[in-house]
């Protein structure tokens, strides 16, 4: 908690920690100093004198980190580092390289160690996180056999297997969706325009986090779910369902070989969608697709009541001009001003042309 975080730090100097030998009070101070650093990103950034003291500790720090490794340790001082190099004291930087053997070892020891104690749940999860940000794909294989619908780190352990690409992981995936929660009677229900209260919280981020997940992971069952997803009752999840589709169905393979419906409907339909979010993810997609076949629907989005929507669909159409499609789109636009007598319409159009060029 960063508010707890910040109470302790102000009773206790960074300093005073760092000087017992003692190892688990180390963990302490690595946790301390990774809340901290959330703290000072957030409510707490004019914290000066927690700054000076997260400065001070950084070598300190990083001598526990090479005496003992441990994954908890290894991202305080990585994110520290990160932390001193975006306000310009590289000079306070240690250096730290996880390709190591005994930073490496740690982290492949946690991930085969059976997680009990929330202590070493943390670990689990500090070892997962330095995995998919630092690309440790060997270690996958490791994290495969933990891939459980009762595992507690489930949401970290996913959304790792999707950054290293680890595709065997997919089926497992699958699973454990269907096993949460009920597709079929999702899907089956109106679409909501709006957020909705979701009973089982912890089932409900799971399956957000697995249908993120996918979109890194082109695969038959990846597509079957998003597919099925993208009518989802809830408008946060039928948003992450329509971009994580749209992303794998970039791959010309698998959306000839795999994907039974009509990307270019599906996101013409999303278009009128009663979530903004989901409508935005649909023109995120004519962009990413270049859909120039949808420019008279795009023109339409310029004129949404929603101005996060108007935004986005110029930034639609602009991309649309870059990538090829100026021609075709500057037509559009001078065949939709001709036509069209509302004054602030025409302006939008006519900025619009102007930044197609």
């Amino acid at each position: 908690d960063d508010y707890m975080a910040v109470a302790i730090a102000r009773r206790h100097k960074l300093s005073d920690l760092a000087q017992y030998q003692d190892d688990e009070i180390h963990e302490g101070l690595a946790e301390l100093v990774l809340a901290l650093l959330k703290a000072l990103n957030g409510p707490f950034h004019s914290e000066h004198q927690l700054n000076a003291e997260l400065e001070d500790i950084a070598l300190s720090l990083n001598e526990m980190a090479l005496r003992k490794p441990s994954p908890r340790k290894l991202a305080a001082v990585i994110r520290l580092n990160k932390w001193l190099q975006e306000r310009g004291k590289s000079h306070k930087v240690a250096i730290l390289d996880l390709s190591e053997p005994e930073h490496y070892q740690s982290i492949k020891k946690q991930l085969k160690s059976k997680a009990q104690s929330a202590s070493e749940l943390g670990q689990l999860k500090h070892a997962l996180n330095l995995s998919a940000e630092f690309k440790l794909t060997e270690l996958s294989s490791e994290m495969l056999p933990l891939l459980s619908d009762d595992s507690q780190t489930l949401p970290e352990l996913i959304s790792c297997l999707a950054s290293l690409g680890h595709l065997e992981a997919v089926p497992k995936i699958r699973s454990i969706i269907e096993k949460r929660v009920n597709l079929k009677e999702r899907c089956s229900q109106s679409f909501s325009a709006h957020p909705v209260f979701e009973s089982d919280q912890q089932s409900s981020l799971l399956y957000w986090t697995a249908l993120k997940a996918l979109g890194s992971l082109p695969h038959n069952d990846s597509i079957e779910i998003l597919s099925l997803a993208v009518s989802d009752y809830a408008p946060d999840k039928r948003e992450q369902a329509l971009l994580s589709l749209q992303t794998i169905l970039l791959s010309d393979d698998l959306r000839k070989s795999a994907y039974k419906g009509n990307l270019s409907d599906l996101i013409k339909d999303r278009l009128d969608d009663p979530a903004v979010a989901v409508q935005s993810a649909a023109l995120h997609g004519i962009a990413q697709h270049k859909l120039a076949d949808l420019v008279p629907e795009v023109l339409k989005s310029l004129h949404s009541r929603e101005s996060v929507i108007q935004r986005k669909a110029r930034e639609t159409l602009i991309s649309l001009a870059e990538n090829g499609y100026r021609k075709e789109l500057r037509e559009n636009l001078e065949s939709a001003l001709s036509k069209e007598f509302d004054s602030s319409k025409k302006q939008r159009l006519n900025k619009v042309i102007q930044s197609v060029g």
